[in-house]
């Protein structure tokens, strides 16, 4: 009978022991990675990522959408903190987009998850730093509810009210994993809705890609941080043997074999060019012109619209936040990006050069990872696009004095 307690006893013991380990390790595991997503850029690309509950995303037949009327608090896995996120009856981030007021100028912003920006609040994303920026040159008030004042209701109306705030509208439309195929299918969707006279599509170097589904969480990996990390490893490795697959193509040269220190990329060459291969299927893909030649037709498209529509169309490329904090200038996706708008004949910016200017003066990164911005980097983001898209903005107001001073 004691033999028997005995077993019992060291069995429960065990079974005890084993579920302390594992809690404790989690508990590491769900630091360490708080720790890394909260600290300075990471090396290697980040193969997904995750939103916590609730769910904010719906698969359509043109890609993921954000729900519409949200209004929650989501934790974003790129900064590590806690963010508002509210989206209007279009699905779009930010309060109402209201019938367009007499006078009103609205600048659409397209892009990917840099422009939508969850890992910012909302009135640190750079459309609505922008907006701020150009209501302050054309001197009069933001509108109320808009993109920059987080702290309206969902339900909120945004947009022009009287004749003492701000005609200028900027409306963020970013979708986060978006492509430039799924910008243009937003813009066909819900964009032309919002009647815009300038669209800004704020470009990535992955914008080739098509619109990805980012897993959330399944099962034991929904609970346990260690289940969790196991996946991740296990789609790392998937995406490595595609990004081998890609760059051998492209590239018609091995994949880098050689290992090199984390921060290796910023003083070598090599490492960089290992970097580059290891997001093959990511940002690594603008290195190769096949790129540029997949988005030229949507571009085109987004062109074509503009010409149909009316509004006046500007393309800004973010860089890589490699590319930004390397001691030397990588610039080979700029170059390629540079020649498909000098041919399309389209109005754009380039922000990887003044980028580079702010960090080597600060030393401080401007994105979380290796694109999201910090509030610092969206900042310094909408100031570059407001002397872009400054011109268009000036002759509206320009244009419409004259007929103000007339109604008066």
């Amino acid at each position: 009978m004691n033999r028997r307690r005995r077993i019992i006893f060291a069995a429960a013991a065990v079974v005890f022991g084993s579920i302390v380990a594992l809690v404790f390790g989690d508990l590491i595991v769900y630091w360490w990675d708080a720790r890394t997503a909260a600290g300075r850029p990471r090396a290697g690309p980040i193969p997904f990522t995750r939103l916590a509950d609730p769910p904010i995303n719906d698969m359509t037949p043109g890609g993921m959408r954000l729900r519409r009327m949200l209004d929650c608090t989501i934790v974003d896995p790129a900064s590590g903190k806690e963010v508002r996120l509210r989206t209007n009856a279009l699905g779009y981030r930010g309060g109402q987009v209201m019938p367009k007021a007499p006078g009103e100028y609205r600048i659409l912003v397209l892009g990917d998850s840099i422009t939508l920006s969850l890992h910012t609040e909302e009135k640190d994303t750079y459309p609505a730093v922008l907006e701020r920026l150009l209501c302050d040159v054309a001197g009069t008030q933001q509108p109320t509810g808009s993109a920059g004042e987080s702290s309206a209701p969902a339900s909120a109306p945004a947009g022009p009210r009287g004749d003492s705030e701000c005609l200028i509208r900027v409306i963020n439309a970013g979708m986060r994993g978006a492509g430039l195929r799924e910008e243009l299918l937003i813009l066909t969707e819900t964009g032309l809705l919002t009647q815009p006279d300038l669209v800004i599509v704020g470009l990535y170097l992955n914008d080739a890609k098509r619109s990805r589904v980012y897993p959330l969480p399944e099962g034991l990996a929904a609970y346990s941080a260690i289940a969790r990390k196991m996946s991740d490893i296990a789609l790392a490795n998937e995406l490595s043997d595609k990004a081998r697959a890609r760059w051998e193509k492209y590239s018609g040269r091995p994949f880098p074999a050689m290992s090199f220190p984390l921060d290796a990329w910023r003083t070598d060459r090599e490492a960089f060019e290992a970097e580059k291969a290891k997001a093959a299927c990511d940002w690594g893909f603008a290195w190769f012109r096949a790129a540029w030649d997949e988005m030229r037709p949507d571009m085109q498209l987004i062109k074509d619209l503009a010409a149909r529509y009316g509004f006046e169309l500007v393309v800004v490329l973010f860089p890589s936040a490699l590319q930004v904090e390397a001691e030397f200038l990588d610039d080979v996706p700029q170059a390629y990006f540079a020649e498909m708008v000098r041919e399309m004949r389209i109005p754009h910016a380039d922000l990887l050069i003044p980028m580079r200017a702010a960090f080597q003066a600060t030393r401080r990164s401007l994105a979380y990872d290796n694109c999201h911005l910090t509030p610092e980097g969206n900042r310094l983001a909408a100031e570059l696009i407001r002397e872009l898209v400054h011109p268009f903005v000036a002759a509206h107001l320009e244009h419409a004095r004259p007929a103000d001073n007339a109604n008066h």
